[in-house]
């Protein structure tokens, strides 16, 4: 009888627990579908958003870089959402905003799966001092998706994460 009561009391856990998990899921499509709906009131506005991180989305990610001089050497770093690079790569670039574009091709040549990706660059002039890019920018909001979980605000070509708006104007 205690083997059979500790079964029971096991089945009736696990039974809890499956529950739990589909209450927690239908919580979580209903966070996502507020946060879709609360972000629509960005359409139309103009947002400055830290730009360094961005989603991969069908083998393409962007990010606008401005530097404030030409850089004779500028590397690019991609790197996922645990920290790990994934992409180098060095190019010259010109002073002003910038476009970088990424295939979502690793090092490796394996395809990266989508989700978010941020993005270092470090440049140098042609003196050998260094240039500090700025990977934040500005622009009107044209539409809103969820991207990977992650409700993201579309700029022209841009997704930018809501997490990464710093302000919001008219």
């Amino acid at each position: 009888t205690n083997e059979v009561t500790q079964q029971l009391v096991q089945f009736a856990s696990v039974e809890q627990q499956l529950k739990t998990n589909d209450t927690l899921s239908a919580l979580l499509s209903s966070a996502q579908a507020s946060n879709l709906s609360n972000a629509v009131g960005f359409v139309g506005k103009t947002i400055v958003a830290d730009g360094s991180s961005t989603m991969l989305s069908n083998g393409s990610a962007k990010w606008q870089v401005k530097l404030p001089r030409d850089a004779r050497m500028a590397t690019f770093t991609v790197t996922d959402a645990a920290g790990n690079v994934v992409w180098t790569e060095q190019k010259p670039m010109a002073a002003g905003a910038n476009t970088y574009s990424w295939s979502g091709r690793t090092s490796a040549g394996a395809l990266a799966p989508n989700g978010s990706y941020k993005l270092t660059v470090a440049a140098v002039d042609a003196s050998g001092s260094q240039v500090t890019p700025s990977i934040e920018f500005s622009g009107v909001v044209e539409g809103v998706k969820i991207a990977n979980g992650v409700t993201v605000l579309q700029i022209g070509e841009f997704n930018v994460p809501l997490d990464k708006v710093t302000s919001i104007t008219r």
